[in-house]
């Protein structure tokens, strides 16, 4: 009945999990929920009969909303992160190919960077791919891509992948999309300041 209510045609609840970086199958959510409804529904009741307080009763509906938009939630804050992330890891990778390495080793290199939380999480999940699931690393670079929310990081991985492929020159894909994603940061971090300082006047 819960996966009725969450999942319809424009969401999905199964990717939203995914992309939230939530592992967990979407029966298991959907368990967990209801667990947690009937429990709320057994409590709120219980302690309406003896308090009277009828807005306990609210309780158990807002649940199942909160159930239906945390994992969204998260994967927006999710996908908000790497996009702030990925263009420095886009830096490092592209002075690493300069140097003869490959992305996928420079990436190695950011699993336990403390700057690059996100980013050495989304390493740790390849490395994973790679070494026991017996992946080729531009073949896990790739569904890594495909499974972050971010749309840099995704376009960076994604084109990486297709210029290797095709045989063009990886350094200055490299260095041409890092400069594009760091023109881009450029511009959101301008706008969310004139909107900051029109706040302010405002105030």
């Amino acid at each position: 009945a819960l996966s009725r209510v969450y999942s319809n045609e424009h969401i999905k609840l199964g990717e939203a999990l995914e992309d939230a970086g939530l592992k967990i199958y979407p029966e298991a959510y959907f368990s967990l929920i209801g667990f947690l409804l009937i429990l709320s529904i057994i409590a709120t009741a219980s302690i309406t009969l003896f308090t009277g307080f009828i807005f306990l009763l609210l309780i158990p509906p807002s649940i199942i909303f909160f159930g239906y938009a945390a994992p969204k939630t998260m994967a927006y804050e999710r996908a908000a992160k790497l996009d702030i992330e990925v263009p420095f890891a886009g830096t490092y990778i592209s002075m690493m190919a300069t140097g003869g390495l490959s992305p996928y080793t420079s990436l190695r290199k950011l699993k336990k960077c403390p700057l690059l939380p996100n980013i050495s999480k989304a390493v740790k999940d390849i490395e994973v791919d790679v070494q026991v699931k017996g992946l080729d690393p531009v073949t896990s670079m790739e569904k890594s891509a495909k499974h972050l929310p971010s749309k840099d990081y995704k376009d960076l991985m994604l084109g990486y992948a297709s210029t290797l492929r095709s045989g063009g020159d990886v350094i200055h894909y490299l260095l041409v999309r890092t400069e594009t994603m760091f023109n881009d940061l450029a511009i959101k971090v301008r706008a969310f300041g004139e909107r900051a300082a029109l706040l302010m006047e405002s105030f």
